[in-house]
This record gives C-alpha cells, structure tokens and sequence, in this order.
C-alpha cells in the first residue's frame, strides 16, 4: 500500500482505478494480491463482487450472438447460458462478496478490460493506528533528499522552504508550503478532507479537538496567499474536499 485510503472509499464498493493511487496496482491481479496482503496484515478486509451492470452488458451481448428472428424462432438463444457466472446472479445484484474460490474463477475468466470495467472492491474494518504506523514512515520524505526538493504543477513551483508561480515567489508559513505541495502532488483531481487529515504535516489530528475545523480554515487561508499571483485556483466542493486548478 502506497497511502492510506480516504473514508469516503471505505465501506462502499468502488472500482479499481479508483483504489489505484492508494494500492499502486497496475492491474485487477495486482490489487488483489495487495489486498490479501493487507488483510493476511490485519491492516483491513475487503469484499470483492461485480457491478450488476455486468449482468445487463453479458445479456446485451449474448442476445446479439443467439438473436429470435422475425417469425419467433429462437435461433440459439434458449440453448446457452445468458451470461459466465449465472449462478452468481443473486450475489451480484445483492451486492454480497464471493468467495476466495468464486474470486479465482472470475479473474481467471474475465478478459482483462471486462475485469477493470466491472469488477468492484469494498475495504472494511481498517485499522487506521496501524496503517499510520506502517504507511507514514514509507511516505515521509527526507528534508534533505534533492527528490524531495521540487514538485511542479502548471508553473507552480514547490523546491524546498520556496513557492512560487511562473518565476514569482509566492510568500506563505510552513504549514501553508506543505499544503500547496500537497495538492501540487495531487493537481487536478479532488482531494477528499480526510485525505489532508492523514497528512500530520498539514494537520496533526493527534493534537487538536476539531481538526475538520482546522482544515477548513487552512484551505482558504493558503488560497489568499496565491490569489493575488495566481487568481482562483483552489475550488471548494462542499461536504468533499478541495481542488487545484491551474488553467
């Protein structure tokens, strides 16, 4: 695991690519070897199923192969199975996870596109004390490590204790750098609140009372630091997170 998935993606099944920038999976075989990884860890569990949409795209396709022509006469399409896995149709349109012998066959006998397309992954019962323990320390940089010295986004410069845009350099306290370098890292997408939560160099929730509070005066104040250089460029979506956008 490369970071610790964000609460709004636990609980509730969601697609690889979704779990991507969490797991480094380049591949559907990937992600499941990380996720029994991390259960044989008691890092979490995790439930594996298909989107009932699956089913709906299996029975589109097979009644294009085995069609009734005009005159009603079934030209084949009685005479196979609608869809691979008919008899995990009540487990797919309920939601309810397969088991470790029913996840083999699925992998082994979806083609790779049909199993990044519909196949659906819900983590639960993280133990996130013991991810903290264990995933931080792999993601936290050395201050002296030149890699570590710059990240870039659209002109947007973080190199050590400097910001700044199209060669200005932008003013701002350390908290606010290393909020900027954050969402320079994760330009372009939303960032969930609990994803700045996990980051103790943006908000150490282990010393305050009310860190979404916290967070949610930070975001603006670190905005007003870029606005006058750079303009808008920090959108809110309420109740989600943040998003830099530098056009």
């Amino acid at each position: 695991m490369l970071i610790t998935p964000p609460k709004k993606l636990v609980n509730k099944y969601v697609s690889s690519h979704e779990l991507e920038r969490y797991f480094g999976n380049s591949s559907v075989e990937a992600l499941v070897v990380a996720l029994r990884q991390g259960r044989l860890e008691g890092f979490f569990e995790f439930d594996i199923t298909l989107d009932p949409g699956y089913i709906e795209w299996s029975e589109a396709k097979h009644k294009a192969q085995f069609p009734v022509d005009f005159l009603g006469t079934d030209l084949g399409y009685a005479r196979a199975p609608r869809y691979k896995f008919e008899g995990l149709s009540s487990k797919i349109n309920n939601g309810e996870s397969f088991s470790e012998s029913e996840v083999q066959n699925v992998i082994g006998e979806l083609p790779h596109d049909i199993a990044e397309k519909y196949l659906r992954f819900r983590l639960r019962n993280i133990d996130y004390d013991e991810l903290r323990r264990v995933v931080r320390p792999l993601l936290r940089h050395n201050k002296t490590d030149d890699s570590h010295d710059k990240v870039e986004y659209n002109g947007l410069i973080v190199q050590g204790t400097l910001v700044s845009y199209l060669g200005k350099t932008i003013s701002m306290p350390p908290k606010h750098r290393e909020v900027i370098r954050f969402f320079v890292k994760n330009s372009d997408r939303l960032i969930f609140k609990d994803e700045f939560i996990e980051e103790r160099d943006i908000i150490d929730a282990t010393k305050l009372t009310r860190p979404y509070e916290t967070l949610s005066k930070l975001i603006p104040a670190v905005h007003k630091d870029l606005r006058p250089i750079i303009g808008e460029c920090i959108y809110s979506v309420p109740g989600e997170g943040w998003r830099l956008k530098i056009e």
